[in-house]
């Protein structure tokens, strides 16, 4: 038994090779980046400015340029996709990113700090929309969810063992081996990816869903506001962390889960996906709600980060699937990342500023959660529900009935007539034939219909019609 499930299970890694390869690019460059940004917002923001200021400059400027690294790249695959397949573009990304993050770490300056890493956190964007373009240039539709819910959880849950290794190593210069290490890691599995994959210009099998330009514009919209919904209510305070009522890294790990169950959820089907990711809109009510509740600190950064899956996960796989509907709409494939930071920023700016009146945020949010919800409703008729074809006239009616019944244009003249309730004799003089005629092309329609009398006839007709 135990051998059978291990050739199963490899049998699945060789028919989703590619996928896996995937995997482990997003998962290792994702755990680079995040431990980086950890490494930038806990151990030099934190210490360097004081209040809400590490939380503004992290969630809110930092997040900014991550949306201005990922249009970036998305304006230059649009010029010209051997951006993606280039033989230095991706490991010239990785070096200058590691060397902006160990700039930003080795600087007493808080200008320094800042420079350093708003640069480290711009080409954060541009890693992320490469891959996320490589993931809809290389990977399968039926996989994209758990391609990236996986690797995103192996980067949250790798977070938290580097993290474990030595208390606050994160925060120790030596660190940067270990990011050495997962630079050169992630520019081996690129360029295994690269060599064994056809070029970005030729010609994709295109899957059978496609989009609108309202799709996708509605699309944009909703994934703004779903990050802006979630985020407003509950930002990840860094005041939790200094007060030591929260371990982030810890709690981290829950997104890890969130991420997986999203992923799979995902990909057996879209529709679930989009539910599910609607229903976890009640978090920030509730995080609103447990005020000063016992544990409330732990409570919400866990069903934070669990919720956050869900939102992760749905907003790239959408995006995902219109970069892969057509060539010429790759360059769309960051932006689901795009659009969601760009929620993500301006949502903990505001949530940040209105902390103090719970009663406003909470209106506000009320407000913003009615409009999310009418505009998901709107996009899911659009994309998710079947279009009903327009029901055919009468004409079409009657020339598939005479074709699905082999009649001849003649009959069709008396059928036709017959089907007003006509007699023999008025069908006669209406087509100014003899009545034996008539009988004569009656006779062949009831053969062909299979019916004995013209009542059966019409009745066949009118049940044709139902149908």
């Amino acid at each position: 038994m135990e051998k059978i499930r291990k050739n199963t299970m490899l049998s699945y890694i060789m028919k989703h090779k590619q996928d896996s390869r995937l995997t482990l690019l997003i998962g290792i460059a994702f755990l680079l980046t995040g431990a980086e940004y950890i490494t930038w917002w806990l151990y030099k923001l934190v210490p360097t400015f004081s209040g809400s200021a590490p939380d503004l400059l992290s969630e809110g400027i930092g997040y900014l340029f991550q949306v201005l690294g990922i249009l970036l790249f998305a304006m230059a695959t649009r010029t010209n996709q051997r951006w993606i397949a280039g033989q230095y573009f991706f490991p010239l990304l990785l070096f200058f990113d590691l060397i902006f993050c160990m700039a930003s770490f080795l600087s007493t300056s808080p200008a320094l700090i800042l420079l350093f890493g708003f640069s480290m956190n711009l080409l954060h964007g541009v890693i992320a929309g490469h891959y996320l373009t490589c993931l809809s240039l290389y990977g399968t539709r039926q996989n994209t969810g758990k391609v990236f819910g996986f690797a995103y959880a192996f980067g949250s849950i790798g977070t938290f063992l580097l993290s474990s290794v030595i208390e606050g190593s994160l925060g120790s210069i030596y660190i940067f081996v270990i990011y050495g290490f997962l630079t050169i890691a992630a520019i081996a599995i690129h360029e295994s990816i690269r060599f064994s994959t056809y070029a970005p210009d030729e010609p994709r099998p295109l899957p059978a869903v496609s989009f609108t330009g309202r799709q996708i514009l509605l699309a944009g919209i909703l994934v703004v506001l779903l990050s802006f919904v979630k985020n407003i209510g509950f930002y990840f305070p860094t005041e939790d962390i200094i007060t030591g009522s929260v371990n982030p890294i810890l709690t981290r790990c829950f997104y890890g889960v969130g991420l997986i169950l999203a992923g799979i959820l995902n990909d057996k089907s879209r529709r679930y996906g989009s539910v599910c990711c609607i229903c976890a809109l009640v978090f920030p009510f509730l995080a609103l709600t447990l005020g000063n509740f016992p544990l409330a600190g732990s409570i919400t950064w866990i069903l934070g980060y669990l919720f956050f899956g869900f939102f992760s996960v749905y907003r790239v796989v959408v995006f995902s699937d219109i970069a892969k509907s057509q060539p010429s709409a790759l360059y769309l494939a960051g932006f689901g990342l795009l659009f969601g930071r760009l929620g993500d920023s301006t949502s903990s700016m505001l949530g940040i500023l209105l902390s103090p009146h719970t009663t406003l945020l909470i209106a506000i949010s009320t407000v913003l959660f009615v409009t999310t919800v009418l505009v998901f409703f709107v996009f899911y008729n659009d994309t998710y529900v079947p279009a009903v074809p327009p029901k055919k006239n009468q004409e079409d009616l009657f020339s598939d009935f005479l074709e699905r019944y082999q009649i001849s244009h003649r009959e069709a003249e008396v059928l036709r007539i017959v089907l007003e309730g006509l007699s023999n004799s008025e069908i006669s003089a209406k087509l100014f034939i003899s009545e034996n005629t008539v009988k004569f092309h009656m006779r062949n329609i009831l053969k062909k219909t299979g019916c004995t009398k013209r009542s059966e006839v019409i009745s066949l007709y009118q049940s044709y019609q139902e149908n």
